[in-house]
């Protein structure tokens, strides 16, 4: 099997070690986050969730805050790519560890929304739709400052008035 064509895997579980070694070769410049990151883990064979939402996404929020244009490109094109595979769990992936944590560093940006390819877009809308359905069952039930501090668990209980 070829390291870096995952289109076999469309309808499995993707290998760890195969998105987090293709995450290396097209970012090299991750070579020593990513390496400090492995080493209370298991190498390669590291969670993919682990690596890309401790590594990437940082990169990739780093890259926004700096208005790196040119890293900010490569990585929506990455991502494009991965999404491509139609693979749910690189979707879920691509959502959770990378999409939604990095999301609101480019709210609002069109300089940066052009860059984003259709597959992340619907990504992104998916988010927004989420955390708007949050919030406003938040705000039903007086519950805004737990939605705010991120606590999720207390969201659904109604405050006593």
């Amino acid at each position: 099997m070829d390291l870096f064509n995952l289109a076999n895997e469309k309808q499995s579980k993707y290998k760890n070690s195969e998105l987090n070694l293709k995450l290396l070769y097209n970012f090299p410049e991750l070579e020593s986050w990513y390496s400090t990151e492995l080493l209370p883990y298991e190498g390669h064979n590291t969670d993919s969730k682990i690596i890309y939402k401790n590594v990437f996404s940082k990169f990739f929020i780093l890259c926004l805050d700096n208005d790196d244009m040119p890293r900010v490109k490569r990585i929506f094109d990455y991502l494009e790519s991965l999404l491509a595979l139609d693979n749910y769990d690189i979707e879920r992936l691509v959502a959770d560890s990378v999409i939604h944590r990095v999301a609101r560093h480019f709210r609002g940006r069109k300089e940066i929304i052009r860059m984003v390819g259709p597959r992340t877009k619907n990504i992104i809308f998916e988010i927004d739709d989420l955390m708007s359905g949050l919030y406003l069952q938040a705000k039903n039930n007086g519950n805004l400052d737990d939605f705010f501090r991120g606590n999720m668990s207390n969201m659904n209980k109604r405050r006593k008035p």
